[in-house]
């Protein structure tokens, strides 16, 4: 019997690595991914996000309800609004069973019990391309959480002209950009205003509109309320009905 050529010899030492490879990474997914629930549940939601994080990364991850829904909780305590909104997003669309969509659905409420968002556009008379926003709040936030998340938009605002439009999440309450008053609440329609830019103090690099949703650096899509979804990776602003879950 003549030996099998050299070639065939490497086929075979490839393709036993390549499926040894791939049930490790499927047992480090579900490792990975229930670890960071488990962090998730005993109030760690730092460890946890990091964990997930790993998990989403991967193909199956991307596609997986419990890694979506999780990641998308932990970023909510994290107030990484943009990710928890993209969380929400994917995870819509992966929900089979009335106990995933019921999940998804305390997910989405605590989402728009405590936020919201404002879409800001340039008049039609400014020719600027880019500049500053100034956000004001009307009114008082007591709860820390929230003072947080608006004390960080406000010193991205301060930090770095604009070029819009761009979509700005928000702790609900009223609100004055550039002269322009809004209100954001979880029973009213997203607002959207026209503004002039201000001039920057300093020349520096403008931030496009999806800087104000991914802190992180990730493309993300963001929930408006319960209506609508802008994707961000679109070169023009893209909607789709996004209505409250039946369950079945």
């Amino acid at each position: 019997m003549k030996p099998a050529p050299l070639f065939l010899l490497v086929g075979l030492v490839l393709s036993n690595t390549t499926f040894g490879n791939a049930k490790i990474a499927l047992g480090e997914f579900e490792t990975v991914r229930d670890q960071g629930i488990l962090y998730l549940k005993r109030g760690l939601p730092k460890l946890a996000f990091v964990e997930l994080n790993k998990v989403y990364s991967t193909p199956a991850g991307e596609r997986d309800f419990m890694t979506l829904l999780n990641r998308g909780r932990a970023a909510l305590l994290l107030l990484k609004l943009d990710v928890a909104a993209a969380m929400i997003e994917a995870s819509f669309k992966v929900a089979k069973t009335i106990r995933e969509k019921r999940q998804l659905q305390q997910l989405n409420d605590d989402f728009r019990n405590d936020f919201g968002s404002v879409r800001v556009s340039r008049l039609e008379s400014e020719t600027r391309e880019s500049g500053m926003l100034v956000l004001e709040m009307s009114s008082s936030l007591i709860n820390k959480r929230k003072r947080e998340r608006y004390l960080s938009v406000k010193t991205r605002l301060n930090s770095a002209p604009v070029t819009l439009p761009a979509r700005i999440f928000l702790p609900h309450g009223t609100y004055r950009i550039n002269g322009a008053d809004f209100k954001i609440a979880d029973v009213e329609d997203e607002p959207e205003i026209s503004v002039f830019l201000e001039e920057a103090s300093e020349p520096t690099h403008a931030m496009n509109s999806t800087w104000w949703w991914v802190g992180s650096g990730i493309a993300a899509a963001a929930v408006v309320g319960i209506t609508a979804i802008m994707l961000l990776d679109e070169p023009e602003p893209q909607y789709r009905e996004y209505f409250r879950l039946e369950l079945e």
